[in-house]
Parts: structure tokens; C-alpha cells; sequence
């Protein structure tokens, strides 16, 4: 597989992706990055693959929550 990252020349942080998928290339862009804990996060991602796009878009993301035992269950 040849994979390709894009990095943010200014800010250093990831902002596309380009995965060989069968003939085509799927393409994930990365926007919206806020510091969350201790890293910086990309809130929207914008995925491309064919004739197919969809949007992901976090309102949050809490980084390592304390899970009770019980939610395996």
C-alpha cells in the first residue's frame, strides 16, 4: 500500500490522507482542529472515495474516559 499524508506546512498538523482503495484513491480531509487534553484533534473530516463523499463532524471528544466494568456487560 502506498499511503500519503499531507501535512499543514505552518501549523504541522495532519490535513489529508490519500489510500489506494482497488482502482480508486480514498481521500480524507482533515479541518477544524482544536487542542483537546494535551493534542490537537481534527473535528471535521471530509472522506472521498469514487463517486461517494460523506462529512464526519465531532461536536467533542473526550480523550481516555473512566468506563464503568459494567458497559461490557
Amino acid at each position: 500500500m502506498n499511503l500519503k499524508l499531507y501535512f499543514d506546512a505552518i501549523t504541522g498538523l495532519l490535513s489529508r490522507e490519500e489510500i489506494p482503495s482497488g482502482e480508486a484513491v480514498r481521500t480524507i480531509d482533515y479541518t477544524d482542529h482544536r487542542r483537546t487534553g494535551s493534542v490537537v484533534l481534527p473535528y471535521r473530516s471530509i472522506v472521498a472515495s469514487g463517486d461517494e463523499t460523506y462529512e464526519i463532524v465531532l461536536d467533542s471528544i473526550i480523550l481516555n474516559p473512566r468506563l464503568a466494568r459494567s458497559e461490557f456487560d
